[in-house]
């Protein structure tokens, strides 16, 4: 039975994860490293200190799992060293995006990040969920709809991605919005990290990937308003037999349902 622990955080795109994980990097002594994934090489760009990520992303050595597997768990041994040797807990934000909203279909397989970490750790972990109808239109809005999924296909993948992770401590972004102290220091506990009562000062100050939403510039945790809704859009969540299922298990409401 493997002795090492390690952390990890799990959201789709546009789902308020960005938010968490940066309070999360607020703890005390804690390296964030942010939208990891051991398939999801990249595009070719500027990258003196990794030649590895350069001659993959530039096609110049082949696509294979097993050899990226082992890089992978390579690459987060090494960061796990230096991490205690300056007194800090190692968190890794999963890019679940990769997994569960590309062009492929996901299966309740599709959790890369685990499948191989827990090779070698006792692994700890959340996923962070919202409301899906406000994550969908913010998700195409940024052009991030990879999969070209209509509303009710969308909903399908959080059903797998929730099946997927379903062993695993469901965090909502609106609970956290409401009650950012509480629900961090229960995300502190499920992770095993010490709480620091700080963090409401200190958050905004963290630097990761993917923090390009509306709330990027925020210093103070609130839960923004609703997008504007199209009249399509309106006709899709009444439509959608995926999207009722959603708010069943996360204990949403259910917006316009069906007579």
């Amino acid at each position: 039975m493997n002795s090492k622990e390690m952390r990890t955080i799990h959201h789709l795109s546009c789902s308020g994860g960005t938010l968490i994980s940066k309070c999360i990097a607020a703890m005390n002594n804690i390296a964030l490293a942010s939208e990891v994934h051991p398939y999801n090489i990249g595009k070719n760009r500027f990258n003196p200190l990794d030649p590895l990520h350069l001659l993959f992303s530039s096609n110049m050595l082949g696509y294979d799992k097993t050899i990226l597997d082992e890089i992978f768990l390579s690459r987060i041994s090494l960061s796990e060293k230096l991490c205690i040797r300056e007194s800090k807990e190692l968190v890794l934000r999963d890019h679940s995006h990769f997994d569960f909203l590309s062009k492929e279909i996901p299966t309740s397989e599709s959790t890369s990040v685990r499948n191989i970490l827990r090779k070698n750790y006792k692994l700890r972990s959340i996923i962070t969920t919202r409301n899906p109808i406000d994550s969908f239109i913010s998700m195409n809005r940024h052009g991030w709809n990879h999969g070209n999924l209509d509303f009710d296909a969308y909903c399908g993948r959080i059903l797998i991605f929730l099946y997927a992770y379903r062993n695993i401590d469901v965090i909502r972004y609106e609970d956290f919005c409401k009650e950012p102290h509480a629900v961090l220091q229960r995300i502190c506990l499920i992770l095993n990290i010490d709480f620091n009562e700080r963090f409401l000062s200190e958050f905004h100050t963290k630097i990761v990937t993917g923090d390009s939403g509306r709330g990027n510039a925020l210093t103070s945790i609130e839960q923004l308003p609703p997008r504007s809704r199209s009249n399509e859009m309106q006709k899709a969540i009444c439509e959608s037999a995926n999207y009722r299922e959603v708010c069943r298990k996360l204990n949403y409401n259910v917006e316009h349902p069906l007579p």
